[in-house]
């Protein structure tokens, strides 16, 4: 072999070692530019929640959703059964980042204090489209759904079915309390997505009027000195009335005109169905 030859292989031998080189440094530099995009994706895709799993900004909230229960009678097993089927159809309709917050209604009215539950749905953990599969574990989201939001729930309404009763029912009071504490002074509530669920026979008795002596026409109501001091903010609120049938000589027609009216006249868009047969 000649000096040339051997010459010309020592040189191919060396510029391949350097590409191979070069080849490699790419390589680890590639890698670590995925790394490093995959981890600022992370860092600013990963939601800052609060210890109630809502967005601390709360610009991010979809919305907030009231369930106002009224235990002013005790709950029948067909009711307890259908109110634990309204909590679970509840949780998997709602939007991942929706406020649910859990009233129960006292003989003194609603105040902060019956605030029994508030929680953020974290999203339905089977929907890639409200789950991040590049921040968050497909199991432990499933596990916060279960457990932290829809368990939570599920205790809590299972607690006020086991309600014994109570004298007074001031369901009117009650609408106008939760709607100023929920749907009021909050800007960052105001153009959200607001629902208000009522679960209650609708039998209003408290110092301020009484069906069970006379349920009035709405329009009576209305002109009376009693009125403004039940005027609700309910507007851009859908409000689901479900109906507990516990009185039916006092549930009628005029009865349910009542409570439509009064829901749309304070802003609220209503609609009565059974608790036992509704459909959300």
């Amino acid at each position: 072999m000649s000096v040339r030859s051997r010459r010309d292989k020592g040189g191919r031998s060396r510029g391949s070692e350097s590409n191979g080189k070069l080849l490699g440094l790419m390589l680890i530099f590639g890698v670590s530019l995925i790394f490093a995009i995959a981890g600022w994706y992370y860092v600013t895709n990963k939601e800052d929640l609060s210890s109630d799993g809502c967005p601390k900004d709360r610009s991010k909230r979809a919305g907030v959703a009231v369930v106002l229960i009224d235990v002013s009678s005790a709950f029948s097993a067909d009711q307890r059964q259908a109110l634990k089927i309204f909590a679970d159809k509840l949780v998997k309709i709602l939007p991942k980042y929706t406020e649910l917050k859990l009233y129960k209604i006292s003989e003194a009215g609603l105040s902060e204090n019956e605030k029994l539950l508030s929680v953020c749905s974290p999203g339905d953990p089977t929907d890639p489209a409200q789950v991040n599969i590049w921040t968050q574990n497909q199991k432990m989201a499933y596990l916060n759904w279960k457990n932290g939001f829809a368990g939570k729930i599920d205790k809590e309404i299972s607690n006020i079915s086991g309600s014994a009763g109570l004298q007074k029912s001031p369901i009117l009071e009650s609408i106008r309390s939760v709607s100023l504490l929920e749907f009021g002074a909050d800007p960052a509530v105001v153009s959200k997505q607001k629902y208000l669920f009522i679960v209650s026979d609708f039998v209003q008795y408290s110092n301020l009027l009484d069906f069970f002596h006379s349920a009035p026409s709405f329009d009576s109501y209305k002109s009376s000195n009693q009125y403004p001091s039940t005027l609700a903010r309910l507007s851009g609120v859908r409000v689901e009335m479900l109906l507990l049938e516990n009185e039916p000589k006092i549930q009628t027609q005029n009865f349910r005109d009542f409570w439509l009216r009064y829901i749309s006249e304070n802003g609220g868009a209503a609609r009565i169905q059974s608790l036992i047969q509704f459909d959300l």
